[in-house]
């Protein structure tokens, strides 16, 4: 019955994308509104019913997809366009905004209906509260093993980025690690996800009353990793690798400790959300200034600022879809980098030998900030990267792939699918702002990480099993 309801959903919102006005209208967009909140609301009602847990990937997806795509539309436009800094000095088309919002809502039903399909087809059976694998003795001894090899690798990555960045993070300088490898901090943060979730893992195993304080067992070395790591990247202000650490260990607690009710998610997303825009703003104010504008002296003054970060990336919508309209799809062009990434060297190979040009340059985010003549990047949008790619058809087919991938790896008990669905977690915040493969590396290097590793110690746990005190 609820494929046939996201299927309704989906012909409604496709008729107001045909049909939307040539200019702004309000009245329409809180149509187009009401219709995303039903459709969020339905989906998210029928995961809970499945999963007990409101820290699931459904819920915080739907929050950050409604900061990118519609509070601007509807909450700030109608009575303070320029707001927010990066409205007032990169003007866009606000005759677009109806239009680009509604295709907004036809690609998030599309990703619900992906959930909904895969639901009725496979019909998952799920335990209510949380994930489980079916491990053996076997399998948490080597996780042991890998855990301690990798919580030791971690510390070695953590103090070589912090010698190369150290001056840049003593002086607070917002573009700190512009000279440390963007491959050195991925893989770092590839192997602290490794060790946090096998160490969950092993939690799940032995304890049968967990708790929080079950947390406290970790590996103090790890634990004291964890935060210099976070210290890093926190103090000068870059929150990005910080927010993934965060949301990594809050995902793999509420599934494999203790499943998180609503006041305590709602507790957290809006802490969560104050410290992050908190953050922002005191980088802002660090010299650094806002594009043309200058430094604007800016500080938290309305509820609307917090979720600032995520609210800019409305107008990357626009824009965006201005820059098809007058220049053309670009049939996937932008994606080469993304998906090549996980291989060093090769997407700058293959974009130099059929494109003739660095990977960047293709990115959307690269477009839309050379056509706003922007001094820093303003990134993109899933939507309109999709769309910028593809076009209307893209954004269908590629977010119904989203939505039914998504409700595939949450529902299949296997490590592989868990790394996927841990990474895709961290990544919620960034999905509906970026290229839809961002992920990709990330998945791709911690799966090929753990299984070296697993197939490593694998040989000598088997002949050694029994005599292995853990």
């Amino acid at each position: 019955m609820k494929l046939i309801y996201f299927f309704i959903i989906s012909i409604l919102s496709l008729f107001l994308y045909l049909f939307a006005p040539d200019k702004y209208d309000f009245n329409f967009c809180v149509t187009v509104f009401i219709l995303f909140i039903v459709s969020g609301v339905l989906q998210i009602i029928e995961d809970l019913k499945e999963h007990n847990n409101f820290f699931n990937f459904y819920v915080l997806f739907f929050i950050s997809f409604l900061y990118v795509n519609f509070v601007y539309p509807i909450f700030i436009f109608p009575t303070d366009p320029d707001y927010f800094p990066v409205f007032k000095f990169f003007k866009f088309d606000s005759n677009l905004m109806s239009k680009t919002t509604a295709l907004a809502q036809l690609g998030f039903s599309f990703y619900c209906l992906g959930v909904s399909f895969f639901s009725v087809i496979k019909k998952p059976k799920i335990n209510k509260s949380k994930m489980e694998l079916n491990l053996s003795l076997k399998d948490v001894i080597i996780y042991k093993y890998i855990i301690n090899i990798l919580t030791f690798l971690f510390l070695f990555l953590c103090i070589s980025i912090f010698f190369i960045a150290r001056d840049g993070i003593f002086s607070r300088d917002p573009f700190a690690f512009e000279e440390t490898p963007p491959a050195l901090i991925v893989f770092s943060q590839v192997v602290l996800t490794i060790c946090i979730l096998l160490s969950f893992l092993r939690i799940n195993y032995f304890e049968e009353n967990k708790s929080f304080w079950s947390v406290l067992r970790f590996n103090k070395i790890l634990l004291i990793s964890i935060l210099l790591f976070l210290f890093m990247f926190i103090y000068p202000g870059d929150r990005g690798p910080a927010i993934q650490v965060v949301l990594t260990f809050i995902f793999c607690y509420s599934i494999f400790v203790k499943p998180i009710k609503f006041k305590l998610f709602l507790f957290i997303v809006l802490i969560g959300m104050f410290v992050l825009t908190f953050i922002s703003y005191a980088r802002i104010n660090m010299d650094v200034g806002i594009g043309n504008g200058g430094n604007e002296g800016a500080k938290i003054g309305s509820l609307t600022d917090i979720g600032m970060d995520l609210i800019v990336n409305n107008r990357n919508l626009y824009v965006g879809y201005e820059i098809a309209e007058k220049q053309g799809l670009n049939y996937g062009k932008s994606m080469f980098y993304y998906i090549f990434s996980p291989f060093p060297m090769l997407p700058s190979y293959v974009s130099g030998e059929l494109f003739d040009a660095e990977p960047m340059e293709l990115a959307t985010s690269t477009i839309i900030t050379e056509y706003s003549k922007a001094n820093y990047g303003l990134g993109t949008n899933l939507i309109i990267d999709l769309y910028m790619q593809f076009g209307v058809l893209g954004v269908l087919i590629f977010m119904f792939i989203l939505g039914y991938f998504i409700a595939n790896v949450s529902n299949r008990k296997s490590i592989i699918a868990i790394l996927s669905f841990t990474f895709f977690m961290s990544y919620y915040i960034y999905i509906p702002s970026s290229s839809m493969f961002d992920s990709i590396r990330f998945i791709v290097w911690s799966i090929t990480v753990y299984y070296i590793f697993y197939y490593f110690f694998n040989p000598g746990v088997k002949n050694k099993l029994h005599g292995t005190t853990i």
